[in-house]
C-alpha cells in the first residue's frame, strides 16, 4: 500500500466521526419571563457539550442548528435570571420547538430580600382572576362581559370598573371590543391595589388594560 493511500485511510478514519456529527439537527425556541410570560431578549443560549451557541433575539427567538443524536442538553443565561437547563430531544424530523421559561433572581441584602419582578407582576399574583390577551381571543365573544363571565363565571354586581386606570360605569364593560383589549384583571376587595377607590358596598374590581 503506498504513503498516499495510507495518508488517505488515516484521513477518513480520524476525520470521518466530525464529518457525520455536521449539524443536520434544528432547535427553535423562544426565551420568556416565567412570570410575566415577556420575551426576553440578548439571552444567551448553548449546548451544554460544545461550545456552540446563540442569543435570543428582540422577541426572545432563537435557532440553534444541533447535531442529529436525539437528546440534547440546553442551557439559557440572562443577567438577572437564574440559569436554564433543559434537556431537548428532537422529533423525527430531527427539529424541534421549545418554550424557555425563565425565574428572575432573588438580590439578597442584609436583613431585606427584594426580588426582582414588577410591579405588575406581583399585583397579578395578588389577583382573584387574571385574563389575559390569548384567552380573550380564543373566547370568541362578541362582548368583553361574555369573556368575564365565561373565565370567572362567580362574579357579580356590585363591582367598580376601571378601564387604563380610569373609572367607568359598569355598564361600559358590554360596550368594549374584546379585539382592543390586552389584559383584564380582577381583584376581591379589599386585595385590589391602593390606586383602586371602592366603596363599602364594591365587592370586586375589574381593571381593563387597553392594547
Amino acid at each position: 500500500m503506498s504513503p498516499r493511500i495510507r495518508l488517505i485511510i488515516g484521513f477518513l478514519t480520524v476525520f470521518s466521526p466530525a464529518l457525520l456529527a455536521q449539524s443536520d439537527g434544528t432547535i427553535r425556541g423562544i426565551v420568556i419571563d416565567r412570570e410575566t410570560r415577556e420575551p426576553i431578549p440578548d439571552a444567551d443560549v448553548s449546548l451544554g457539550t460544545t461550545n456552540q451557541g446563540t442569543t435570543s433575539d428582540s422577541l426572545g427567538r432563537f435557532v440553534l442548528a444541533v447535531s442529529t443524536q436525539q437528546r440534547h442538553i440546553l442551557i439559557i443565561s440572562h443577567v438577572g435570571y437564574e440559569k436554564e437547563v433543559s434537556q431537548i430531544y428532537l422529533d423525527k424530523d430531527n427539529e424541534v420547538n421549545v418554550t424557555i421559561a425563565m425565574r428572575q433572581k432573588a438580590m439578597v441584602l442584609p436583613g431585606v430580600t427584594v426580588t426582582e419582578r414588577s410591579a405588575e407582576a406581583i399585583q397579578d399574583e395578588l389577583a382573584t382572576c387574571v385574563i389575559r390577551q390569548d384567552y380573550i381571543q380564543e373566547s370568541g365573544a362578541q362582548g368583553l362581559d361574555q369573556v368575564i363571565s365565561r373565565r370567572f363565571p362567580l362574579i357579580g354586581l356590585p363591582y367598580v370598573l376601571y378601564v387604563d386606570e380610569m373609572r367607568m360605569e359598569p355598564s361600559f364593560l358590554r360596550t368594549l371590543d374584546p379585539r382592543t383589549v390586552n389584559k383584564i384583571t380582577i381583584w376581591r376587595v379589599p386585595w385590589q391595589p391602593m390606586v383602586y377607590r371602592v366603596q363599602s358596598t364594591e365587592r370586586y374590581v375589574i381593571a381593563v388594560k387597553l392594547k
